[in-house]
């Protein structure tokens, strides 16, 4: 039989929050209120996402020359670090 759901006010939801991301895990602030660690856990996501996504909008447009010069610069960090795990397996290989 399936246990009803429970209904938490925001404010709730809010203090709930704020307690784990005072450096406690999900668990032991879970444990302590009584709920589910996976209800918190969904919470705590929903808040980061949100805060992420206020940051990004705050910090105002992005140039699009600006931000092609960076996947670019990425795309050839990415290269780089693939060759450098080809080279150094090969002289991996070469030492045994």
């Amino acid at each position: 039989m399936a246990t009803p759901q429970r209904s938490y006010s925001p404010a709730f939801k809010r203090e709930a929050v704020a307690l784990v991301t005072a450096e406690r895990t999900v668990t032991e602030v879970a444990q302590e209120l009584g709920m589910s660690a996976k209800t918190l856990s969904m919470w705590v996501n929903t808040e980061r996402k949100q805060t992420a996504a206020a940051e990004l909008a705050a910090a105002g447009p992005v140039d699009p020359a600006a931000h092609r010069a960076a996947l670019q610069r990425i795309a050839a960090l990415e290269r780089e670090n693939e060759f450098l795990g080809k080279v150094s397996a090969f002289f991996a290989s070469r030492t045994r």
